[in-house]
C-alpha cells in the first residue's frame, strides 16, 4: 500500500474510530479514548502539539540520516555517532525540564530546553564538520 493510500485511508478509519468510541461511551461501555477530554482546551492543544512535534522529529531524523550518509559521505557508524550527540541533548533537556518546570514555569523551561538542545545539536554538527574535513583530506 502506498503512502498516499495510507493517508487517504486514515481519514475514514479515524472517523470510524471516533464513532465507535462515542457508541461505547453512550452504551455505558469503556471507550479506549474518552472523547470528553477533547472539550478541554489544554488537552486538545497538548495532543495536537505532541503529534506535530513527533511527526516533525521523525522527519528530521530520516532526512538527517540520509544527508549524513549520502550527502556528507559518512558511514552508518559515524552517522550514528552524530545521533548519539542528539540523544544526549534530549536526555539532558528532559531531565532538566522536570526539575525546572515547577520553579520557573513552562515558558522558561521550554526556552532553556530548546537552548540546551541547540547546544548539543551544534556540538554534533561540529563533530560532523571535523569528520567531513578528515574525509576530504583523505581524498
Amino acid at each position: 500500500m502506498s503512502g498516499f493510500a495510507c493517508l487517504a485511508a486514515a481519514v475514514p478509519l479515524g472517523a470510524a474510530f471516533v464513532v465507535r468510541q462515542r457508541h461505547l461511551a453512550a452504551a455505558g461501555g469503556s471507550p479506549l479514548v474518552d472523547l470528553a477530554l477533547f472539550r478541554e482546551r489544554a488537552f486538545t492543544v497538548g495532543v495536537a502539539s505532541s503529534v506535530v512535534f513527533f511527526a516533525g522529529m521523525a522527519s528530521f531524523f530520516l532526512v538527517l540520516a540520509v544527508y549524513l550518509q549520502e550527502g556528507m559521505g559518512l558511514s552508518a557508524l559515524d552517522s550514528g555517532l552524530v545521533f548519539t550527540a542528539l540523544a544526549a541533548g534530549y536526555l539532558v533537556a528532559s531531565v532538566a525540564a522536570e526539575a525546572l518546570a515547577p520553579r520557573f514555569g513552562r515558558l522558561l523551561t521550554w526556552s532553556l530546553a530548546a537552548a540546551g538542545a541547540n547546544d548539543w545539536l551544534q556540538a554534533g554538527f561540529s563533530a560532523l564538520t571535523s569528520k567531513a574535513n578528515e574525509l576530504d583530506e583523505r581524498t
